[in-house]
């Protein structure tokens, strides 16, 4: 028999919720999420690794020859950063709507497909402007990428279970960091090609490889978790057991202002979401400028990019190691003071030394402590 998410909601939401919740089998519930492991967690963990190197790679080009190449000066280059920033919070919301209406598959697919273009179109770059215009833009198609994301989880898995997928999402971005070091330095080994600076061959071969994942993203990404392609009908009807039982009050996936005024009147969700935007600055600064960081420590441009693999590589070894902790304990509380104090000491030790070995080794410090904590204040 077919069960459809309408058919649960039509009676009491928490009766309904504890009469389902006998009706599911353990067995059968760990091995439908087990498939979304499979089948849906590496995309999206992809898709943030890629979505984060096209984000920050302007880091990696600006110590090889992209502030000079486009006339930059001064401020300029904090000012793109800026403004990337600015319509991607303006269009997270949207973004994120698009999701619940059309579904994750189609809409992070138009997405990636979109941010990846204007990646590539950045490689053709030669003014201010025109990269302003290209940061622009990337800002207003990425700007749904990670709460969309983040949205897909928590439709998918239990309470319980979304902080360690969470985690895997925020371990991709430090991942992105090494990955994007590593490859910026491959192609400034290479030098100019066909004409091209190396800078432009970043933006180019990066933009390429993500079109490409998108289009993939518009095949293999399901529209709900309910409707899977990966999934047979029992196991369909297993995941709207799982979502009468884990989303009692979600009478409806269209857009409530009612659930809006529930949110924007609660005083933890404004602090957390503070915190969260304090925070972010601090991650989303340290991905985009590490590689100046280095190269003011007077490491060469070629050095500055392959030694941020290694502090990227820590920084991804401790988000996991902080999750785990944080679960393993149930104290959230200790991790969140943790991370920080990580941050500023190792900042302290780059800014107060004039030895480049304690600069680097303060940098490792910023990484283990910078990504995880968002991590853990969203689970």
């Amino acid at each position: 028999m077919t069960i459809s998410e309408k058919d649960l909601d039509s009676g009491d939401n928490a009766s309904t919720a504890m009469g389902v919740s006998a009706q599911i089998d353990k067995e059968s519930e760990r091995r439908v999420l087990s498939k979304f492991d499979w089948f849906v967690m590496p995309q999206m963990s992809i898709l943030v690794l890629f979505a984060y190197l096209d984000r920050t790679n302007i880091g990696n080009a600006r110590v090889f020859g992209f502030e000079e190449s486009t006339g930059m000066s001064g401020t300029d280059f904090n000012n793109i950063s800026m403004f990337f920033y600015i319509t991607y919070i303006i269009f997270e919301t949207p973004w994120v709507m698009a999701v619940r209406r059309f579904g994750p598959g189609r809409v992070l697919a138009v997405a990636i497909i979109c941010w990846s273009a204007v990646t590539l179109g950045t490689g053709f770059v030669h003014s201010y402007s025109q990269v302003i215009a290209c940061r622009v833009l990337l800002g207003a198609f990425e700007a749904g990428l990670f709460p969309a994301l983040t949205f897909v989880i928590s439709d998918i898995y239990p309470a319980a279970s979304q902080g360690k997928r969470i985690a895997v999402l925020y371990i991709s971005i430090a991942l992105s960091g090494a990955l994007g070091g590593l490859i910026a330095y491959g192609i400034q080994s290479m030098g100019e090609q066909r004409g091209l600076a190396a800078w432009r061959w970043l933006f180019i071969i990066e933009g390429a490889v993500s079109l490409a994942i998108g289009a993939l993203c518009w095949v293999s990404l399901p529209g709900t978790p309910q409707t899977a392609w990966f999934l047979d009908q029992a196991e369909r009807n297993t995941m709207a057991l799982l979502k009468a039982r884990d989303h009692p009050y979600e009478a409806t996936d269209k857009f409530s202002w009612k659930q809006v005024g529930l949110a924007v009147s609660d005083p933890l969700v404004w602090l957390a979401s503070v915190a969260l935007f304090c925070s972010s600055i601090a991650m989303f600064g340290f991905s985009t400028f590490l590689p100046t960081l280095l190269k003011g420590m007077q490491y060469t441009s070629l050095q500055a990019n392959y030694l941020s693999i290694p502090v990227y590589v820590l920084a991804s070894i401790g988000t996991g190691l902080t999750t785990y902790i944080s679960d393993r304990i149930g104290r959230r509380a200790i991790c969140l003071i943790h991370s920080p104090i990580l941050v500023m000491i190792g900042y302290a030790v780059g800014i107060g030394s004039s030895n480049r070995s304690a600069g680097y080794f303060g940098m490792f410090v910023v990484g283990a402590g910078v990504y995880s904590y968002n991590t853990v204040l969203l689970t």
